[in-house]
């Protein structure tokens, strides 16, 4: 399947997406940080990477617009504990990254997995 990096602080919710993502056959690495997530990324060719909207050391934003220049960039989806502010949603919208809201079911994670790494 994919090779998928998970970024966040909250560990259920971290351990919740990877048994989640493992189960579905994909790869899964995870980090705790935004900053970690962009070291990962110049590293490794991941397919999609899932982060945290509230991350202790970096803004989601800024992690997309620096995953944005990397070549073959992931396809990127921000998960927060609400919806986003108007100008946050409206640059998400613009690259094309999803935004889904905790608690997230299943079914809304494997879709949207799906429907990323099948637009590439």
């Amino acid at each position: 399947m994919a090779k998928i990096l998970i970024a966040d602080h909250e560990s259920l919710s971290l351990g919740w997406l990877r048994r989640v993502l493992e189960h579905q056959g994909h790869e899964v690495s995870d980090v705790k940080t935004g900053t970690f997530a962009l070291r990962m990324a110049l590293l490794v060719a991941f397919d999609v990477i899932i982060a945290s909207y509230e991350m202790p050391d970096i803004t989601s934003v800024d992690l997309v617009r620096a995953l944005r220049v990397i070549p073959q960039s992931p396809r990127i989806i921000i998960l927060s504990q609400s919806a986003p502010s108007v100008e946050v949603t409206a640059s998400l919208q613009s690259w094309g990254v999803p935004w889904l809201v905790k608690p997230i079911e299943e079914s809304s994670l494997h879709e949207t997995v799906n429907q990323l790494l099948f637009s590439k």
